[in-house]
């Protein structure tokens, strides 16, 4: 066993379909990786019950040193990104060698700003995407960016209007990869016409692929795809992103 791959699907996606929907599993085992897809509850970070969950599993497949890593889709993405933040800041030496993340939404304050804006849409489908989306950040986060501004901080994988980037400071020294393909033209026609790129997750992962840089952080990739699909599993080439991870693995 060369490594471990903790994939985690997006919101609502059986895990037994993203073998079906992405062969990174596959071009990973021939390279000597399990895959662990778990069934998580909906999160856009690594809460405290995910942490303990995750922490399970790496402690049952991995009775040795083994190299980790972590990847993920949508709110999966971001939740490993997180899981990648909690794992850096401690002080034990971790076994995660890269992480990446499709198309995740990582800035918690702005995607609270943009589900606000989209129920102010005439759009059916984003109005009540935005509902869904400020219950479950009110929820999570106990309010607004506004009133509880230290839980955003505290708990984004990354904020654009934190020092550092609030918690993607512990990203600095890792390989990371970012995917994105933000074809406005597509959800302009498919969802709603008043949209616009600050309303998509590209507006993070641009922002997060210029503090990492800043910060000194070579190993950070930001890959804007073309014709792949717009958000979705194919935005990842499986074989050049299992070549990715052995290069980091070693």
């Amino acid at each position: 066993l060369q490594g471990i791959l903790i994939l985690l699907p997006g919101r609502g996606e059986d895990p037994k379909k993203v073998f079906m929907k992405t062969s990174i599993p596959n071009a990973l085992r021939a390279k000597g990786f399990l895959t662990i897809v778990p069934e998580l509850e909906y999160s856009l970070f690594a809460d405290e019950l995910i942490k303990k969950q995750l922490g399970e599993i790496l402690k049952i497949e991995s009775n040795h040193s083994v190299n980790l890593v972590l990847g993920g889709y949508s709110a999966g993405g971001s939740v490993a990104v997180s899981y990648a933040e909690h794992l850096l800041s401690r002080d034990t030496i971790s076994d995660l060698k890269c992480v990446f993340a499709l198309d995740p939404p990582l800035d918690l304050q702005r995607v609270y700003v943009t589900s606000k804006r989209w129920m102010h849409y005439q759009c059916d489908v984003l109005v009540a995407d935005g509902e869904q989306t400020i219950n479950y950040l009110n929820r999570a986060l106990g309010g607004s960016p506004e009133d509880k501004y230290e839980n955003y901080v505290s708990l984004s994988p990354f904020l654009a209007s934190a020092a550092d980037g609030g918690n993607a400071q512990w990203l600095k020294r890792i390989p990371i990869r970012l995917y994105t393909e933000p074809d406005l033209d597509f959800v302009k026609n498919r969802f709603c016409q008043e949209l616009t790129l600050d309303d998509l997750n590209v507006t993070d992962l641009e922002k997060l692929d210029r503090v990492l840089k800043k910060a000194g952080n070579t190993h950070c990739e930001y890959i804007i795809t073309k014709g792949k699909g717009y958000h979705s599993w194919r935005m990842a080439d499986p074989t050049d992103l299992a070549e990715w991870v052995v290069k980091f693995s070693h």
